[in-house]
């Protein structure tokens, strides 16, 4: 019987390089071009984008937590057509897929986000299971911009 020691060493290392690569922020491109990240016009270009900044940590890089919350919502309505392909990405990186919902919340463009709970309201055959995510996600988005104005509002005294 062949020992696996070497073999596990060398998958352990493999998969510790590729965390840690995605741990990984370009601070100085950051810096010197801010909206880099959100500068995709497809789904691989998106896809692009998680690798090289997804390890950005969104409370250190506020800024960049926003465009993509910003952006993230608009491009799927954009792109809405191309889900399937975007669906194919997510299954075969499950973090990607974490990121793309993470991104859809209340400090999203609204009716970017009204137009993507339209878009994903009835969903059916391969991208039922992420599309009703995304709908999960655009719906609670709303409901929390919804309820924060209606604070606002009694806050105001506005009835």
């Amino acid at each position: 019987m062949r020992s696996s020691g070497p073999v596990l060493v060398v998958l352990l290392a493999l998969c510790s390089a590729t965390t840690s690569a995605r741990a990984t922020c370009p601070e100085a491109t950051l810096r010197s071009d801010p909206d880099a990240a959100v500068r995709f016009a497809d789904v691989n270009g998106f896809h692009r984008s998680f690798l090289t900044y997804g390890g950005c940590d969104p409370r250190k890089y506020v800024d960049l937590a926003e465009s993509y919350a910003d952006r993230i919502p608009k491009f799927l309505v954009e792109r809405w057509s191309e889900l399937e392909r975007l669906d194919a990405i997510c299954r075969a990186d499950p973090g990607f897929r974490r990121f793309v919902l993470r991104f859809i919340d209340a400090s999203g463009d609204y009716d970017a986000l009204t137009q993507l709970a339209a878009l994903s309201a009835s969903c059916e055959g391969k991208t039922k299971a992420f599309c009703q995510d995304i709908h999960r996600q655009a719906a609670d988005a709303l409901r929390d911009i919804d309820s924060i104005a209606r604070s606002r509002a009694g806050d105001a005294g506005i009835r």
